[in-house]
């Protein structure tokens, strides 16, 4: 097994160094999958310290800000560490994050998915950013684990949106958001959600018992201006 499987990526120099991929680096590492993107991130994780009113990324943060995916994107399973920016990113066709993995302060704000955008059993650490985001017809979050502080607010929602066994941490805000359809918020058992996680599981109650979530329960949650 090639224990750097992502080194062809960066031979051209456009893309950057593992170290510091650009844009185009990180799309390249994208086209080539989950088993070598997860391969550097693994080399080169990305990590935010937080100290009193400062917050200071270390390591090379994905930073996709802006930019239009025309086709259909997989990012079943993919590692993505803290500060991962997709604000403003516009998804023309099916977006995939099953299984994704994100750190902290994770940003989704104002992004625009046009087709079916399926984070089923994803994962998010504090602070994810969803504000302003503006979804199509088919969205789960169905099993999706969230941290503290998750901000929705003043996203939009087609006729489908289903938060199903989805475990919310405190302060979570969908204040001014709008579901234009059928909105899916009931609680599941871990024996239910199963089949999403498969062989992670454990992995994944253990993530949530650390934090106090549960997926049959909400904790402080903030729906005022919802309509």
């Amino acid at each position: 097994v090639d224990p750097e499987p992502w080194k062809s990526v960066f031979v051209d120099v456009a893309n950057g160094t593992p170290d510091e991929p650009t844009k185009a680096g990180l799309l390249a590492l994208v086209r080539h999958g989950k088993v070598v993107w997860n391969a550097w991130r693994n080399a080169y994780p990305c990590r935010v310290h937080r100290a009193i009113n400062v917050v200071t990324t270390v390591g090379p943060k994905v930073d996709l800000r802006g930019h239009v995916f025309q086709d259909n994107v997989n990012f079943a399973e993919f590692l993505f560490g803290d500060d991962a920016d997709f604000e403003g990113v516009h998804f023309r066709k099916t977006a995939i994050f099953a299984g994704a993995q994100f750190g902290d302060m994770a940003n989704f704000g104002f992004t625009r998915f046009e087709g079916p955008a399926v984070f089923l059993g994803a994962q998010f650490g504090d602070d994810a950013r969803f504000v302003g985001a503006k979804f199509d017809d088919q969205t789960t979050f169905k099993g999706a684990q969230c941290g503290g502080k998750a901000r929705f607010s003043g996203a939009q929602f087609g006729s489908h949106a289903n938060f199903e066994g989805t475990q919310f941490g405190d302060l979570t805000q969908f204040g001014g958001v709008s579901f234009n359809g059928l909105a899916l918020f009931g609680g599941l058992d871990w024996a239910s959600l199963g089949y999403i996680y498969v062989e992670f599981l454990d992995d994944q109650r253990a993530w949530a018992n650390l934090r106090g979530l549960d997926p049959q329960a909400f904790g402080r949650i903030d729906f005022g201006g919802a309509k």
